[in-house]
């Protein structure tokens, strides 16, 4: 039984590692989140057009008991641009050299009878070259979402979220899940994202694949979950509401491919630790409104290697 809730616990840190901009609420595979204190923190350096990006949050249970709690969050994050990236279009945008976000958040949620969960969230922050400087650029967050059982201790959840700064969706986006777990497959398959973890016998061979629209992860990782090596390919894209927009339906949107060799391990029994070095491609800034909704040219950077670290501990 331990061995399983650390496998459900090490899916939903690999799922929520890569649906940040949905805000999911699911602090693990039963609804229910513990009552401990979360600290995270990741970054990564690409030195060819230099640019370097770090990001840290923390989560901590205000209130717990048997079949309520009340979680705060704070996060914030910051990037480094290239001076003199412009992107073209009817203006000629240039690129702000600062990019940073700040954002706090409460999460509530509730046990019922029968294992089911019930939940309900928001975040209120800015994410821009110039925080807070204009309604422009604050971002703000909602969800509710409601979970049950199903057979072989599965979970269908329903869920619906809202963000003016996804870089995936706009609107209030409603979303359908079903987690599982079998022999040599586990996952959550649902609208609008997929998470499929695949070991395919008895050595600690595993295939992982994600996908929210244009956020894309899969992964080749060999190992135990507690010490594991990977090779893999990951697009990625974050967004900010830029100060000075004449559009105010627009984000600023950088958007990336890397592929990577890496390791994840687990520290001094407490810090859950990764490292990746790699190739960064097809980086690109420009401005839109959600996928498939580009409103300019795009201005590319050229390719770099880059490092990567992440560290999650909680107490």
């Amino acid at each position: 039984m331990m061995k399983l809730r650390f496998f459900f616990s090490l899916t939903s840190l690999l799922v929520t590692q890569q649906v940040f901009a949905m805000d999911l609420p699911f602090d693990n595979m039963n609804g229910f989140p513990s009552n401990k204190i979360k600290i995270d923190y990741s970054g990564w350096t690409e030195p060819v057009e230099p640019m370097n990006f770090n990001r840290a949050g923390v989560q901590i249970p205000l209130y717990f008991s048997e079949t309520d709690t009340l979680r705060m969050s704070v996060k914030g994050s910051h990037l480094s641009v290239p001076k003199g990236v412009h992107i073209p279009g009817s203006d000629l945008i240039e690129v702000p050299e600062s990019l940073s976000s700040l954002e706090a958040g409460l999460q509530y949620t509730k046990k019922l009878e029968g294992e089911k969960t019930l939940g309900a969230g928001f975040s209120y922050g800015s994410a821009s070259d110039s925080l807070f400087a204009s309604k422009d650029s604050i971002a703000v967050s909602a969800n509710v979402f409601y979970s049950l059982p199903s057979e072989k201790n599965d979970r269908w959840i329903w869920a619906l979220f809202y963000s003016n700064n996804s870089p995936v969706f706009r609107g209030p986006v409603p979303s359908v899940a079903y987690f599982f777990k079998r022999d040599k497959i586990m996952g959550a398959v649902g609208i609008p994202f997929v998470f499929l973890r695949w070991t395919p016998s008895e050595e600690p061979w595993a295939f992982t694949f994600f996908d929210l629209g244009t956020i894309v992860k899969t992964e080749l990782s060999y190992g135990p979950p507690v010490a594991q090596a990977m090779v893999g390919f990951d697009w990625n894209q974050q967004t900010w509401l830029r100060y000075d927009v004449k559009n105010s339906d627009n984000k600023l949107y950088f958007d990336e491919k890397k592929v990577f060799v890496g390791t994840r391990f687990l520290l001094a029994k407490l810090v859950f630790t990764e490292l990746q070095v790699g190739q960064a491609f097809d980086r690109s800034f420009y401005e839109g409104q959600g996928l498939g909704r580009k409103e300019t040219g795009t201005a590319y950077i050229p390719s770099s290697w880059f490092a990567a670290w992440s560290a999650k501990i909680q107490f």
